[in-house]
Order: C-alpha cells, then structure tokens, then sequence
C-alpha cells in the first residue's frame, strides 16, 4: 500500500472512533472525491504538459517552414534574374549575330565591287568575250538555243 492509502485508512478508522457514523461516511465520501480529483488533477497536468510540447513542437515547424518559405523566394528572386540576364544574353548574342551578318554582307559587296571594277577581271573577261566570238565565228555557232536554257550553242542555219 501506498502511503496516502494508509494515511486514508489511518483517518478514517479516526473519524470512525471520535465521530459519529453519518459524521464518517460524510468524510469518507470527501475523501474518495478527493482523490478521485488528485488523479484528474494529475491527469489534468500530464494533458497539459504533452499539449505544450506539441504547441512548441508545432512553433518550431511553423519558424522551420517561414524559414523554407523566406529561402524559396530568395531563390525564385535569383531564378528570376538569371532568367532576365539569360535572355539579355540571347538578346546579346544575337544582336551580334546580325551584325556580324552584315558586316559580312558589306565585306560581300565591296568584295564584288572589288572584283567588277578590277582591270584584270575586266581583262580577263574581254578576252574571254572576244575568244568566245572568235570560236563562234570559227565553228559557225553563234545563236542560242530557244529551249535549251540559254547555255547550249546551236548551228548557224545558212539559207
């Protein structure tokens, strides 16, 4: 037995001595109820206890989930600006591309200009203009073909 079992029997073999039945029984009842409350009282305080670890526990997840969502939007701030500096890079990337196309077009046509104007390209296709002539003159073969591209040499017809 218990000591608070003990003290209750020790009192209520008293109360039956020195007072009377009903006095006893009136006794014995408070008694009972109040150990019935020291138990709920008891209970009561463990509830209590297991409540206030789960709210610290639950506190302690709420600050861990601000702390994931402050990190998230940083991260999505960067991701953000890394999107726009990849697409001023693209844009970068391509305004040079387009440049260089026309520098490559101008290179192109002061090429050709180059070579139209140059006295050895003319040269050179005078005399080929002239060696032509000679070899129509010298094969009869000066008209071209209607159907035939315009490349292919036909004979002279002599009426």
């Amino acid at each position: 037995m218990s000591t608070t079992e003990e003290m209750n029997l020790e009192i209520q073999e008293a109360i039956k001595k020195s007072l009377p039945n009903q006095v006893g029984e009136a006794l014995k009842q408070r008694l009972e109820q109040a150990d019935k409350d020291a138990k709920e009282l008891k209970a009561q305080k463990d509830l209590n206890l297991h409540l206030q670890d789960l709210n610290e526990n639950q506190y302690s997840q709420i600050n861990g989930y601000k702390k994931l969502d402050e990190r998230n939007s940083k991260l999505e701030a960067r991701e953000k600006v890394c999107e726009e500096q990849e697409l001023n890079l693209k844009l970068t990337i391509a305004e040079l591309k387009l440049a260089e196309a026309e520098k490559r077009n101008v290179d192109m046509v002061n090429l050709t200009a180059l070579v139209f104007k140059s006295p050895v390209y003319k040269e050179f296709i005078s005399e080929t203009q002239h060696g032509m002539t000679q070899w129509n003159q010298s094969t009869n073969r000066n008209e071209f073909s209607p159907t035939g591209g315009g490349t292919k040499i036909i004979e002279k017809t002599e009426n």
